[in-house]
């Protein structure tokens, strides 16, 4: 009788050697499943992330030529009233024409350009807005993700 217990014993040793490298290889699955997992949703992350970054480029170079296009008009128009007052200044009557068609010129000209400052800097604040609202609306979804996360 005495082979057959150890026989028994060793059948029953290697069923729980089996058991045990079935359990740990479901545990090592298992972990990679989660690795898996975590990477899966870093990646989503990261692409979410460039569509945002991708939308504020956009954003931010149409606000540029905007910009840009303005800076241009504004130049055009400063250059016109001054090829404008010169002419008025060649061809005034009197010293004192020439002197206050000058003063009436620089006096618009300043007005002018303060108006443009205000109008270029105006824009430049609202494109800003414009440009930093969708990572900022994306940070925002972030936090609600964590917050729910840390609700459930």
């Amino acid at each position: 009788m005495a082979p057959t217990k150890k026989t028994t014993k060793k059948t029953t040793a290697k069923a729980a050697a089996k058991r045990a490298t079935k359990k740990a290889a479901e545990a090592v699955n298992e972990a990679e499943n989660s690795v898996e997992s975590v990477f899966a949703r870093i990646q989503a992350g990261f692409k979410d992330a460039g569509a945002v970054l991708a939308q504020t480029g956009t954003i931010a170079d149409e606000k540029r030529r905007e910009i840009l296009m303005t800076l241009i008009a504004n130049a055009q128009e400063n250059t016109d009233a001054t090829f404008e007052a010169m002419r008025d200044v060649m061809i005034a009557e009197s010293l004192t024409d020439s002197l206050r068609i000058q003063r009436d010129a620089l006096r618009e000209g300043i007005e002018r350009n303060v108006a443009q400052v205000r109008s270029v800097a105006s824009m430049t604040a609202t494109g800003s807005r414009e440009t930093i609202e969708p990572v900022a609306d994306y940070l925002s979804s972030l936090r609600e993700r964590v917050r729910n996360g840390a609700n459930a």
